[in-house]
């Protein structure tokens, strides 16, 4: 099986939200939560991933079509734990600079 990534754009936005819908809404029916559903997220949030100045939006396509979509962004910097003294974790602020 062919799995592709594919960098989603403006033009995908539509698209990508009728997925998110069609693909959420047995979710939202059973699970009744509407605040959180992506269902109810709006085509402004779904661009703002697309376009999102830090990372990205791929669409995930297979052989039968277009399959969903997932956004990337740079890891969150955390602090790094250099070893382990007396039952005490020693961190270090080593933060990387995107």
């Amino acid at each position: 099986m062919k799995i592709l990534l594919i960098k989603a754009t403006t033009s995908d936005a539509e698209a990508m939200r009728k997925m998110q819908i069609e693909s959420f809404t047995p979710h939202l029916q059973r699970y009744k939560d509407v605040e959180t559903s992506p269902v109810n997220e709006s085509l402004e949030k779904m661009l703002y991933r697309i376009n999102h100045e830090k990372g990205c939006y791929f669409k995930i396509n297979i052989h039968i079509g277009k399959v969903t979509g997932i956004p990337c962004y740079p890891p969150i910097p955390r602090p790094k734990i250099s070893f382990i003294q007396n039952h005490t974790a020693v961190y270090h602020d080593y933060f990387f600079s995107p």
